[in-house]
């Protein structure tokens, strides 16, 4: 499979953030996206749920810098977290780490 068509199977898991006004601006998440996202981890540090989904936003505008240190963390944290992988690879992917995105969808 092309590792490019892989990102439509994780574009559902965060199409909602594609609603939110200003997502694709500079590749900054909008004010409110990131105040409940940020405002989520500084009540909770380990909450993997919401770096995550922070993650996800990040790949989604285009921020793979951002959406692999989110990704990083969030497999550090919870090393089952499969989806967290697929999120990697493809952030990887798109930095054209292609070793390094194969080596994450695999695992």
């Amino acid at each position: 499979m092309n590792l490019k068509r892989i990102r439509y199977f994780i574009a559902p898991l965060a199409g909602l953030a594609l609603l939110l006004p200003g997502l694709a601006a500079g590749g900054e998440l909008p004010r409110t996206l990131s105040g409940v996202i940020n405002a989520a981890l500084e009540n909770n540090p380990q909450d993997t749920d919401a770096r995550f989904h922070r993650g996800l936003a990040y790949l989604v505008i285009g921020n793979y810098d951002l959406a692999s240190e989110d990704m990083d963390k969030t497999v550090a944290a919870k090393p089952d977290f499969a989806k967290a992988y697929f999120g990697l690879g493809l952030a990887s992917e798109e930095k054209e780490e292609i070793d390094r995105a194969i080596e994450l969808f695999t695992k």
